[in-house]
């Protein structure tokens, strides 16, 4: 006789997995709209919704519920859960997420419940030093195949139904616009305030708080631009689609009148009329974002003193003297993590002051911040020196902060927006 092969443990967790996703899809059905988000090898998630003809998923109307389905073995299995499943990030439990977790097959098949709040309340978090599942909600299957937690489905889908009822919309919204697309529309700007954008006390108030006041502003235009913007891709697909040519001609019309409109209403911004306010708003938002990092690292001494470093080699490139004929003058200054600046170059260029442009293009490569500006009439002159280095201290503070940001959190390309 042949002998009997093992079923291999990574067939058996797929088949458990697969078991639980149908068996909680079947559930949901009863007596919800079900869109399936996600499948892995131990189970699926599930976004519902509540049977209300009144809303479409994707309208950001609806309040939605997700389901984690699980499938265990036996009471040796162990469930983990993501901990942004759980609670917010108030660490507010979040009331529409749930667990429904299967055991057993045929006539021996049981169905087990939990909410966020009970998984919260009763489970504990893998340590963060753990590599596996750090920070995850432990579930041992000897504590979720417990009486308590074992339901009926009228008993579960009564639990989602009223869950859903009492939800928080704006929090719902928030928690599932990852999820859905386009539930976000209607949801709130996300407006800076001193709690999430905060200042260091040494950096101005006043300034700090113009800044937010600038940004806040154009947030709020969005939730009306993003509906409008809707508006005008309905516009477009039908002129794309339409073999009707008065329909296709309507769109075209309205399309572009609808543009024009958005444009007047100062909701599409003109490049003309916007561009020199946002340039300056960004070179805002980079100077109080340096100073706020630097005082929250504690390199705002060495800051001071790196700049103060700045102004003396200048200085006392001017004073040594250049050729006469020079018109121009290039500093180089290259970025070091550890030393703050490495290393400052300045060499005379001869150029035509005509054809004069600020530039402080930054290298993702070599990290080097490269300034040209004009001499001054009389570059011996201790006091027409200490004017031109005055007024070049800005510019160089200000491509710096750019460096320094951009490198820091952001890959750029070489021509990225706030260059002169």
């Amino acid at each position: 006789m042949s002998k009997i092969q093992e079923k291999p443990t990574w067939l058996t967790i797929m088949e458990n997995g697969s078991a639980g996703e149908a068996r909680t899809k079947a559930l949901l059905l009863d007596r919800f709209w079900v869109l399936e988000r996600s499948v892995d090898i131990d189970g699926a998630d599930f976004i519902v919704q509540r049977r209300q003809t009144m809303y479409r998923l994707e309208s950001g109307e609806a309040l939605l519920g997700l389901v984690q389905a699980k499938f265990l073995q036996d009471t040796s299995t162990t469930v983990y859960i993501n901990p942004d499943y759980v609670f917010d990030e108030n660490t507010q439990a979040r009331d529409a997420f749930f667990l429904v977790a299967h055991t057993g097959v045929e006539d021996g098949q049981y169905m087990y419940f939990l909410t966020a709040r009970e998984i919260m309340s009763n489970f504990q978090r893998v340590p963060a030093e753990n590599k596996k599942n750090a920070l995850k909600y432990r579930l041992p299957g000897a504590e979720i195949l417990v009486e308590k937690y074992r339901l009926s489905r009228s008993q579960i889908l009564n639990s989602i139904e009223r869950a859903l009822m009492k939800a928080d919309a704006e929090k719902n919204k928030t928690f599932f616009s990852p999820y859905v697309r386009d539930v976000d529309a209607y949801a709130k700007p996300f407006e800076l305030n001193l709690e999430n954008c905060q200042r260091h006390a040494m950096v101005d108030k006043d300034r700090h708080e113009g800044m937010i006041g600038n940004v806040n502003v154009l947030k709020k235009k969005t939730p009306k631009l993003i509906a409008d913007i809707k508006h005008l891709l309905l516009l477009a697909q039908t002129l794309k689609e339409s073999l009707d040519p008065i329909e296709a001609a309507y769109a075209a019309d309205e399309l572009n009148h609808e543009i024009g409109e958005l444009g007047r209403a100062g909701m599409l911004p003109s490049y003309e009329r916007e561009s020199k306010y946002l340039s300056e708003l960004i070179k805002e938002t980079y100077s109080l974002s340096f100073y706020n990092k630097y005082h929250r690292e504690g390199k705002w001494q060495t800051w001071l003193d790196a700049l103060e470093k700045f102004r003396s080699d200048v200085t006392q490139f001017l004073l040594a003297g250049v050729d006469g004929s020079a018109t121009h003058l290039q500093i180089e200054v290259q970025f070091a993590e550890d030393a703050l600046i490495g290393s400052v170059t300045m060499t005379a260029v001869t150029i035509e002051r005509g054809n004069y442009s600020a530039e402080g293009r930054v290298s993702n490569s070599d990290r080097i911040i490269r300034i040209s500006a004009p001499l001054p009439k009389a570059p011996a002159d201790a006091a027409a020196i200490a004017r031109f280095v005055d007024n070049l201290e800005p510019l160089f503070e200000e491509k710096f902060s750019q460096l320094v940001l951009w490198t820091y959190k952001y890959h750029h390309p070489d021509n990225w927006i706030g260059v002169n």
